[in-house]
């Protein structure tokens, strides 16, 4: 078939994590470890991908999804035996790549690299390699006078002073040709503990006398989690390469090292990030925006020639030649539209704003359906929840709200109608009306 098959070793428990949570699905900028991984694989040549996971797995299949397969490895016995749990029924001619799922920063184009090489130099084997000043703690890629690879060590099998020394370690990324990889993992013996490791196949095939290749690349891209304390330099290092690829873009960061923003963030041209704000995944900033100091974006829409300062946006759209806060709360569920300003202090939580409404300062708009023009007072309340239930609040296109007002919901205030400051509204308003007092009545003309 010469397909490309891919394994991605993601069974181990993690135990220096020291989590409830399964290692490979502890997050980098907003997205798991194994899905990182996953991801890289799906913008490559590779037709089919299996993940290899524990036997209690149902953690893993709700995060991981239906685009994969799966295969279970009920006894840990290492790596070589978890490639060995997946082996297909029907052995193909094609290529089989094995990755693991907490190496997160793995690129696409190093696993094109990989599979290019393989194909070009006709190998049986080939690897991924790096190059650390400190490389202990990794296994070390053993070559010959003339250069070719001929077995792996790993720290513990390392006696020889000799061996210490080398420099070049072994990512855990490999490429085989299929059907070999799955009759040599059959021939491997297993260690002391009763493990069988993948590594033992580089030594296997040169005692083939197999031709083995290798791809070296920058030691930060195979750089592996096993703790808290790799995770975080983990996340430190993509969150370098999610920034610079946003300024290379057009984007300004004023203070990079404090912008922290999530994978699958989309920021336009010209727009500018200030310090100390947060972009979470699923959110998309348009051109020319002014976003920050201090703010949060989660999950939102943003459009064109926006401010937000020092506020924070939640599973909400906003429109463009939007200005917001500071230190207002757009919370879930909003809509709005364009020319509208939200200024201080104020939360708009399931509403909808039409345009170039405009609500100052103090506010709270809650469950409501606001026209377009709309002039909101300072200290408005929309008093949507009656202890049991939340209700709705309409204010017509053209209205003007005063300062203070409180609209006990369900309430319908008409277009250009008006409310007087600190009136207390319980009854509908009909178009071109005011109401007054507390409670308020009704007048038939506004005044």
């Amino acid at each position: 078939m010469n397909e490309i098959e891919c394994y991605i070793l993601a069974a181990g428990i993690g135990t220096r994590m020291n989590s409830s949570l399964p290692k490979v699905l502890h997050k980098i900028c907003g997205t798991e470890m194994v899905n990182m991984v996953l991801n890289a694989t799906h913008q490559t040549a590779i037709s089919n991908v299996t993940v290899v996971v524990p036997q209690k797995s149902q953690q893993y299949k709700e995060t991981i999804g239906t685009s994969v397969k799966y295969k279970t490895q009920n006894d840990r016995k290492g790596t070589g035996h978890a490639l060995l749990t997946a082996k297909p029924d029907i052995l193909d001619s094609g290529i089989v790549v094995v990755l693991n799922g907490d190496i997160p920063l793995i690129r696409k184009e190093t696993i094109d690299a990989l599979i290019d090489q393989h194909k070009k130099s006709q190998n049986i084997l080939t690897l991924v390699t790096s190059r650390l000043e400190s490389p202990k703690g990794y296994g070390r890629i053993i070559r010959n006078d003339s250069g070719k690879i001929t077995g792996i060590t790993e720290q513990n099998e390392i006696q020889k002073k000799s061996v210490e020394s080398i420099n070049e370690i072994n990512a855990g990324i490999y490429c085989f040709d299929s059907p070999w990889i799955w009759n040599s993992l059959e021939a491997l013996t297993p260690s002391p503990r009763g493990e069988y490791f993948l590594t033992n196949i580089v030594q296997l095939a040169h005692i083939q006398n197999k031709k083995i290749g290798s791809v070296t690349v920058d030691s930060e891209e195979i750089k592996g989690v096993n703790n808290r304390i790799e995770l975080s330099e983990v996340e430190q290092l993509m969150r370098r390469r999610i920034r610079n690829t946003i300024m290379l873009n057009g984007v300004t960061l004023t203070d990079p090292d404090s912008t922290f923003i999530d994978q699958g963030v989309t920021i336009g041209a010209d727009t500018t990030i200030l310090p100390n704000t947060h972009i979470t995944q699923n959110s998309n900033i348009g051109s020319n925006c002014h976003i920050g100091p201090n703010a949060v974006i989660r999950e939102s829409s943003i459009g064109n020639d926006c401010k937000i300062h020092s506020a924070v946006i939640e599973q909400s759209t906003i429109h463009d030649n939007v200005s917001v806060g500071p230190f207002s709360h757009i919370r879930p569920g909003c809509l709005i539209e364009k020319e509208v300003h939200i200024g201080n202090y104020t939360e708009v939580k399931n509403c909808h704003i039409g345009e170039r409404t405009k609500s100052g300062h103090f506010c709270y708009l809650g469950d409501s359906e606001i026209g377009s023009d709309v002039n909101i007072g300072a200290g408005v309340v929309t008093c949507n929840y009656d202890g049991i239930s939340k209700h709705n609040t309409k204010i017509g296109s053209g209205a003007f709200i005063g300062s203070d007002t409180m609209l006990i919901a369900p309430i319908e205030i008409g277009k250009r109608s008006a409310t007087g400051a600190g009136s207390i509204i319980t009854k509908n308003v009909p178009d071109d009306s005011s109401a007054i007092g507390v409670p308020a009545r009704v007048r038939k003309k506004r005044l």
